[in-house]
């Protein structure tokens, strides 16, 4: 319903993508955050990741989720 109606609205088609433009800023914004506050196994893997995803903007941010996380050390709180 909603999509029908911007997608009719005069520039409908371009608030649509610029709502998809700010969810992935926000994606690589938050990717970012995400890479300086983790704890790695070695700190190159922490700079590799961080000026991949910083130069590739959205498609490193998407690599990272997928294969960068794994390489994250997880402390477990007791």
């Amino acid at each position: 319903m909603i999509p029908n109606l911007l997608l009719s609205m005069p520039g409908g088609l371009e608030w649509i993508l610029i709502l998809l433009g700010l969810a992935c800023f926000g994606m690589w914004i938050f990717t970012i955050v995400e890479i300086i506050t983790s704890k790695f196994n070695d700190n190159s893997n922490k700079t590799l990741w961080l000026v991949l995803v910083i130069f590739l903007g959205f498609l490193g941010a998407f690599i990272y989720w997928i294969v960068g996380r794994q390489n994250r050390v997880i402390i477990k709180e007791s």
